[in-house]
């Protein structure tokens, strides 16, 4: 997967926030000028801030900040689903946001040389 295609992956993430989306797409304006080398770092930077562990993702889910942004029932089920990866071993969430940024963070050299 090219470094454009891992940037569109981001961008194309449902779960994604905002601010990695705007990195992605920082990223992507800037790819063959002078500023692709610092804007491939500020996503990097972004990737490390925003991508989860599950066991973070379960210790919110489990906050009344949490039922208030998804509402009771949805973050019950979002840290069943992060609780089951964490007993499979698993230590990332997979949602698609954090799956496209661990993807950047996995070819890091990448996009930092």
């Amino acid at each position: 997967m090219t470094k454009t295609e891992m940037a569109n992956e981001i961008l194309n993430a449902e779960s994604a926030c905002k601010e990695l989306k705007k990195a992605a797409q920082k990223f992507i304006d800037s790819i063959g000028t002078a500023d692709e080398a610092a804007r491939a770092e500020e996503l990097v930077k972004e990737c490390e801030e925003d991508v989860s562990r599950c066991e973070d993702v379960c210790a919110f889910m489990k906050t009344e900040d949490a039922k208030k942004v998804f509402g009771a029932e949805v973050a019950a089920n979002i840290y069943a689903h992060e609780h089951e990866l964490l007993e499979k071993g698993v230590e990332f969430c997979d949602c698609s946001g954090c799956t496209a940024g661990k993807r950047v963070l996995d070819n890091k050299e990448l996009f930092l040389k």
